[in-house]
């Protein structure tokens, strides 16, 4: 990006109506949908209770149980909240780690990253729009796999194979990486 969408002429605004477009899709990803994450929420619960498998469930990692129950042992509302929230900051890592990557092989603006990034995700809006209605769930999952590569990016190979083998628990596709 050049110019105009690298100044803060446009900078600026773009993030305000990209931090409203965040607190707007927040109240109705936690007070107005219904969605896969009520399914996860259960699955949170019946770990809690003794029962992961609860009615042939069996699909998801026990793992990935236990880590919804994080989310299921608080209120429902409170859930969605604290699981929108950590998405949010999710997204906002995983901009920060892949900036970082990039800066790594050739420096870039700081203006000239984030009207990249903002474009970035005009591109995949539809995407993560329905991800925010879930609460972010699969944006959890991104920072996982994110929060690996940075790690064996900045040569700390036990830690990206931490946080691959954290996403490999919360959902089994990831697994296909860890040969």
């Amino acid at each position: 990006p050049r110019g105009f969408l690298a100044s803060p002429a446009f900078l600026r605004p773009a993030l305000l109506v990209l931090a409203v477009l965040v607190v707007v899709e927040g109240y109705f990803a936690v007070f107005v949908r219904e969605n896969d994450f009520v399914f996860h929420r259960k699955l949170g619960l019946a770990f809690l209770a003794g029962d992961p498998f609860h009615d042939g469930v069996d699909w998801y990692p026990l793992g990935r149980a236990m880590l919804n129950a994080a989310f299921a042992s608080l209120e429902y509302h409170t859930s969605r909240a604290v699981s929108y929230a950590l998405c949010v900051a999710a997204l906002l890592a995983c901009h920060d780690m892949w900036r970082r990557m990039a800066d790594g092989r050739q420096p870039l603006a700081r203006g000239k990253s984030l009207a990249a990034a903002l474009l970035a995700a005009l591109a995949a809006l539809p995407f993560v729009l329905r991800d925010f209605d879930e609460c972010g769930l699969q944006l959890l999952l991104l920072f996982f796999l994110s929060a690996g590569a940075f790690a064996v990016w900045r040569g700390r190979a036990w830690q990206g194979g931490l946080w691959l083998a954290v996403a490999a628990v919360y959902k089994i596709t990831p697994v296909i990486c860890l040969p």
